[in-house]
């Protein structure tokens, strides 16, 4: 008997009768070990207390605001106010402000900024380390009219 009429399903046989693994079946085995691996390290790190450095509640804030009314609002001829900054989670910052138009509240919103002060979230995620001009056709536009 030949080795291809020896295959089975999963394998296949050697000379000598033992089954012989894939190689499909190995690379999947490494990968779920690999994301085992990297599961356990996150959760080990979160014990560990280890932290991406965090700008201030106070820092978050202006950075927002100074996006929003600089690239969003001020070419609508509208401008934000901001209301209160809060903690969200371990690595959000919420930060709640009135939209106005000629002094006037016109709408209330609330923004989502990572706490390293490098991502605005506003229904989508903003990098707010890049320059408005490198982002070319991710250029946001909003209308609050």
């Amino acid at each position: 008997m030949n080795m291809e009429s020896k295959k089975e399903l999963g394998g296949e046989m050697n000379a000598q009768g033992i089954k012989r693994k894939n190689k499909v079946h190995m690379v999947k085995y490494i990968t779920v070990g690999l994301l085992v691996g990297l599961i356990v390290g996150v959760a080990l790190s979160a014990f560990a207390g280890l932290e991406i450095s965090a700008i201030s509640k106070e820092e978050a804030g202006n950075k927002s605001l100074v996006y929003i009314n600089e690239n969003i609002l001020k070419p609508q001829g509208l401008s934000a106010e901001l209301t209160s900054i809060e903690d969200y989670s371990n690595d959000l910052y919420i930060v709640n402000i009135d939209i106005k138009d000629n002094n006037q509240t016109v709408k209330y919103a609330s923004i989502y900024i990572t706490k390293s002060g490098d991502f605005l979230i506003m229904g989508r995620m903003v990098n707010l380390t890049k320059e408005m001009e490198s982002m070319g056709s991710q250029r946001i536009n909003y209308s609050l009219r």
